[in-house]
């Protein structure tokens, strides 16, 4: 009995050993397997990765070339745009060589009136040249067969053709053309305008004529009195701000110019009460170097404007540097170097004829 007893223990031991390691080998085999297939899925993950490094280095490539090639195709615009103003100002110093009753206004003689003054840090594109024309209104035709006649030599390259009649209220158009290509290269603005005071500027050697630097001035605070100052004429901001640092600024003379001319200065409401409009399309103006901060050009204006919104314009005189309006009674305006050079000249003649005088004198006795 005890035999048969240890006979079946031991025969359920080694059954039950077989099957435990049956599942051993199965388990072994499966985790085997498994193995193989996460080793392989590892291994073309790094794959995988490396591709994409490789694919991230070619694009980080590709983006340094680009931004290299956009930095090259905006230094060629700004090459390109210095030979189009040196261009604009040929013209305009044919047309003034020219009998053709013309005065210049405008971005460009603005950049002028800045250079004089010494005030070049800050430089604006200008992409067309503005103009009036004085005395009675020509015909097209006329206009256009005067242009193409002053423009000498450029004219074996250059043609002006008429692109808008002049109205009422709207200046005439004309562009100029590239023979060669068709192209048109450079548009211009020519108002009708009854005769106004002028001056002659430099741009190198080319004479220029063009109108008074108030004349300019008064024109953009008008600008600057309405709703257009935050709606297409933000770079207005901009121009009163330098010019009134660069020239004397008479607040009655303003009042007058606008008189003359028909323009109203209007409430500066838009001005006080739009300043985030503003100030939004101030900083959208581009081709600008040197940009002053807003909220700078912001507060300077905001006094600066003072007289002008006024119901009668008193008589004042601006101080750029105090930024404060004074009596004109009770201001001098200072000597100009060239003035202080002027009487140093006088004063020195004045005192060797004295000399001299004495010396003879002397002699005499």
């Amino acid at each position: 009995m005890k035999k048969i007893t240890l006979f079946t223990l031991l025969t359920l031991l080694l059954c039950t050993s077989c099957v435990t390691k049956k599942k051993f080998m199965l388990a072994e085999m499966a985790a085997t397997a498994s193995k193989d297939s996460l080793q392989g899925l590892l291994n073309n993950s790094r794959e995988v990765g490396n591709q994409l490094s490789a694919q991230v280095k070619n694009l980080l490539r590709d983006t340094t070339k680009m931004g290299n090639s956009i930095r090259q195709y905006q230094s060629m615009l700004n090459v390109n745009m210095t030979e189009q103003e040196k261009l604009m100002y040929e013209i305009l110093g044919q047309i003034t060589t020219s009998d053709i009753p013309i005065v210049f206004k405008g971005g460009l003689i603005t950049k002028l009136i800045l250079n004089e003054s010494g005030l070049s840090s800050v430089q604006r594109t200008t992409k067309d040249i503005d103009a009036n024309w004085i005395g009675q209104p020509p015909s097209m035709d006329y206009l256009v067969d005067s242009l193409n006649n002053s423009f000498g030599d450029l004219q074996r390259c250059y043609k002006a053709v008429a692109s808008r009649q002049y109205g009422e209220k709207q200046s005439a158009g004309i562009s100029v053309i590239d023979k060669n290509t068709g192209r048109k290269f450079i548009t211009m603005d020519i108002d009708i305008k009854p005769l106004i005071d002028s001056k002659t500027y430099y741009y190198e050697q080319t004479k220029i004529r063009g109108v008074l630097p108030n004349e300019i001035l008064a024109d953009k605070i008008c600008v600057l009195s309405g709703e257009a100052i935050y709606k297409n004429r933000a770079k207005d901001v901009l121009d009163v701000f330098l010019l009134s640092k660069c020239v004397e600024v008479y607040s009655k003379d303003i009042s007058d110019i606008c008189k003359r001319a028909g323009r109203e200065i209007k409430s500066f409401d838009a001005f006080h009460n739009k300043e985030a409009e503003i100030e939004h399309a101030y900083n959208k103006l581009k081709g600008i170097e040197g940009k002053p901060d807003f909220n700078t050009v912001y507060n300077y204006l905001y006094e600066f404007i003072v007289p002008f919104a006024q119901e009668v314009i008193p008589n004042k005189m601006w101080d750029c540097k105090s930024l404060s309006w004074n009596d004109v009674c009770k201001t001098k305006s200072p000597l100009s170097r060239k003035q202080i050079n002027q009487n140093a000249k006088i004063i020195s003649h004045k005192q060797e004829n004295q000399s001299q005088h004495n010396k003879d004198k002397s002699k005499s006795r």
